[in-house]
């Protein structure tokens, strides 16, 4: 199974750094994000970065915002529910080198 690239390593993880999408995406857009969401919050909890309750919060205001632009409450669930999975499906091949590698930019934004 190939890895997840740095570079979109690097994107997703700057997401948590950004509010929540503002009401007026398209829905392709508020589909991507919810994708985009499920893959950050798989690398967040495979790297213990940050707490649960962030990444609760963090997906809620996701959620929030992308029911507010039209999308329903289940399909940002199973676009989540998709690409979460399959984030952990990539993750759990990783090496303890690899894990240290893909983990440490998140340890660093959240200074551990």
């Amino acid at each position: 199974m190939p890895h997840l690239h740095a570079k979109t390593l690097s994107l997703i993880a700057g997401a948590i750094l950004s509010q929540a999408m503002p009401a007026s995406v398209s829905a392709q857009e508020a589909q991507d994000k919810a994708f985009s969401t499920g893959q950050f919050i798989a690398i967040a909890e495979f790297c213990g970065v940050p707490s649960p309750e962030m990444l609760a919060l963090f997906k809620q205001r996701q959620k929030t915002a992308a029911t507010q632009s039209g999308m329903t409450p289940e399909a940002f669930d199973a676009a989540f529910s998709r690409s979460y999975k399959k984030a952990l499906g990539y993750l759990a091949e990783y090496s303890e080198e690899e894990k240290e590698v893909t983990c440490q930019p998140l340890r660093a934004m959240a200074n551990q």
